[in-house]
């Protein structure tokens, strides 16, 4: 085709006329594409450019031929709209349209609108009416009014930026072992972006390379004894630890490691992994046992952050530290003791007085809790112990006394941030969900929710390094690209080599939380009555699990795998090559194993809790039946129903923001979410939802699915702009 219509003078009209309507279908919409995208993008006038287009984008929608949609009664013409009549009207299965027409010059939005991006399912059989100036006129609105208000931001910050420090055992690629990492990863660059001085500190656990030694040294209080004394100066100079920095420029973010003995960890190579890094390592022996020595390893490294901080000269801003007026970002328990040594240390020296924490919830299940004898170990004073107070209860009616740093967090933090806003309502709505802190959550006001992005550099499809040339895709041709993916994967790991039998896929860690056991349960029933259908997962943990995961092979042979690891480039090729993603987990923060997912066009079927309520909508994925949505939920108290939005964050400067809502906001938003909790998800309920998906594979709403995945922008973009928004009112405090 693409020889015999080469030349600049091809007639393209009779190119885009001469395709068949059988021809016409999901299969065949990139192929069309790519076939006339060389040559309509050299010798295509406008006008031939939007009719290869509406063939591309409408051909079977408006003409009734798509797989699984019957004509309708008024679809005779076998060619669709593609006929002489300019003015034909043609009833498809799906709407009523008309044949486009060329647009006005003044309209931004007409690439859009007229279809541009090809397979788009909203932009299909469009019209150029009224109705469509209307829409486009609306858009062009919305985008300039985003526009100044982007502008009127990027113009705060290059008169005022912020100078921001993130906190955090975890910072990716680095080191990883959740979400976290990737957050710490992430938006520190996106932040730094928006012309703000940002720094990360984290441990060195490992000897990477590109770092710089800054020949800054700092002596730090280390006192492993558990009695209780009152020291003199000498004896805490004898019970001081030296910890170095090392320092690297990344894409705008100053990024600091603190280096001592307590953080590195036993350098094991291994052909998965070859630099050594044991993830395991970070915080135990192994994922269930961990270091007697945490508390005193995570108190270090928060007295670090604050030293770099004012110790630091950085070449962005003059030679000069980043100073006490700065913002430090603390996640997760592991950093919890750093607002307690600003208030409890430095501040009764007059230092840091202008210093403002904000305190994110990676996952409130781990929180730090710490035997009352350990107090003397993290060399506060005797004020600083009221707030670590915490009464545990058992489940035989006992009750004991402990240090709980997340807690801590909660109480002395100035803002308290959590990575989704179904998050934020599920921890302050029962003792179960909360861990037993949501009482201090909704005390301290509650936790503003703001969903995680991912890095679309590193995870876009059309560029990724750990696929070949055909494994790379785009909207224009995710058919091709994932049909290619998914043979390769399906050699690669002993699968019956189909590629269009649906593959089901599941990436994560094993543990309770993500609900693996509950998937695994449903497996077989899934396999027995999906016949062609097949499954691969993906993911380390605990070791029962991994012990399960590895005889599916034996258990179903190709048809199951299971790969008790976890491979970056392994994790990239499965997105890249499923259909569904199945992630069943009993709770989840925010989640970015679906983002990446719809980022590769592979649909999500996902439990209804926490951020995957906030990400996977109807139109998007599916959600485990017999569970109510968060979206779907309704409060009679106006300041909770505006907790997470951005006029309530901007409201926050004139007053205290451990504050969101008053007592009686709080017992409406318990009672809201106790009359309309969710039910607990099961095998039974897995299995229901993964038929029905799989029912759908190939049909008009499963490409639906996938071309809104792709179409999303799941960067760090807009998180980024109210993540500033919200740490911008703790600056002009």
């Amino acid at each position: 085709m693409m020889a015999k219509h080469s030349s600049p003078s091809c007639d393209l009209w009779m190119i885009a006329e001469e395709i068949p309507t059988s021809f016409r279908d999901h299969r065949s919409i990139a192929f069309v594409a790519s076939c006339t995208e060389d040559v309509v993008r050299t010798h295509a006038s406008s006008s031939v450019v939007l009719h290869l287009r509406r063939i591309v984008s409408s051909s079977s929608s408006v003409s009734g031929t798509r797989r699984g949609m019957p004509r309708t009664k008024d679809s005779s013409h076998t060619r669709g709209p593609f006929t002489s009549n300019s003015n034909a009207v043609f009833e498809g299965p799906w709407r009523t349209c008309h044949r486009r027409q060329d647009p006005p010059p003044t309209c931004v939005c007409w690439n859009r609108c007229a279809g541009v991006e090809v397979g788009s399912s909203r932009n299909r059989g469009m019209t150029w009416t009224s109705s469509t100036r209307t829409r486009c006129g609306s858009k062009m609105k919305r985008a300039a009014k985003n526009g100044k208000q982007q502008r009127r931001i990027k113009a705060r910050a290059a008169e005022d930026p912020m100078r921001i420090v993130f906190v955090s055992m975890e910072c990716s690629p680095w080191s990883k072992t959740g979400g976290m990492g990737d957050v710490v990863g992430a938006l520190p660059i996106a932040l730094s972006e928006r012309g703000h001085h940002v720094m990360s500190v984290v441990p060195m656990y490992n000897q990477y390379n590109g770092l710089v030694d800054t020949q800054l040294t700092s002596m730090l209080y280390w006192n492993s004894s558990e009695v209780q004394t009152n020291l003199t100066e000498a004896e805490k100079n004898a019970r001081q630890v030296e910890v170095q920095y090392f320092y690297a420029w990344e894409k705008g973010v100053h990024r600091v490691f603190v280096d001592n003995p307590c953080f590195r960890v036993e350098f094991l190579p291994t052909a998965e992994n070859p630099e050594g890094f044991t993830r395991e390592k970070l915080y135990g022996y192994s994922p269930s046992t961990e270091y007697p020595d945490n508390d005193l390893r995570m108190s270090l490294l928060c007295q670090a952050a604050i030293e770099v901080a004012r110790t630091l000269q950085l070449e962005t801003i003059g030679g000069e530290p980043l100073g006490e007026k700065v913002i430090f970002v603390c996640n997760d328990w592991h950093t919890a003791l750093l607002p307690l040594q600003l208030k409890y240390v430095h501040h009764t020296k007059e230092q840091f007085l202008g210093s403002r924490v904000a305190f994110c919830l990676h996952n409130a299940a781990y929180q730090g809790r710490f035997p009352l004898t350990h107090f003397p170990r993290l060399n506060l004073p005797d004020a600083a112990l009221p707030s670590l107070l915490w009464n545990s209860s058992s489940s035989n009616g006992c009750s004991c006394t402990m240090l709980n740093w997340l807690k801590a967090a909660l109480v002395e933090s100035d803002l308290l941030l959590t990575v989704s806003n179904g998050y934020a309502l599920e921890v302050a709505s029962s003792p179960q969900k909360g861990f037993e802190l949501d009482h201090e959550i909704r005390l301290c006001g509650g936790l503003h929710g703001i969903v995680n992005g991912i890095d679309a550099a590193e995870w876009n499809p059309c560029d990724d390094e750990f696929l070949d040339d055909k494994g790379r895709y785009s909207l224009f041709n995710a058919v091709e690209g994932k049909l290619h993916n998914k043979s390769q994967v399906q050699e690669e790991y002993g699968l019956q080599v189909n590629p269009y039998a649906p593959l089901m896929a599941f990436i994560g860690r094993l543990d309770q939380q993500k609900g693996v056991d509950l998937l695994l349960d449903a497996l077989p029933e899934i396999l027995k009555r999906q016949d062609t259908a097949q499954f691969i997962a993906l993911g380390s943990g605990n070791c029962c699990l991994e012990n399960r995961l590895s005889e599916l092979s034996s258990q179903f042979p190709g048809r199951a795998i299971g790969l008790a690891q976890f491979c970056t480039k392994k994790a990239h090729k499965i997105n890249a090559a499923a259909d569904y993603m199945i992630v069943p987990s009993r709770f989840e923060p925010c989640g970015l194993v679906q983002l990446h997912a719809m980022a590769y066009g592979t649909i999500p079927i996902v439990a209804p809790t926490g951020g995957l309520l906030d990400t996977v909508t109807s139109t998007l994925g599916f959600q485990i039946t017999s569970c109510t949505k968060f979206t779907e939920r309704t409060y009679s108290s106006a300041t909770v129903t505006q907790m997470n939005t951005l006029d309530c964050v901007n409201g926050l400067a004139e007053s205290s923001v451990s504050h969101l809502l008053t007592d009686e906001d709080t017992d409406n938003l318990l009672t809201s979410i106790e009359n309309q909790s969710t039910d607990k998800i099961d095998s039974k309920a897995i299995v229901n939802t993964v038929l029905d998906a799989l029912g759908q594979y190939n049909t008009e709403p499963f490409f639906h699915m996938r071309e809104k995945g792709m179409e999303t922008d799941w960067s760090w973009k807009k998180p980024a702009w109210k993540w500033e928004e919200a740490l911008r009112t703790l600056w002009n405090k």
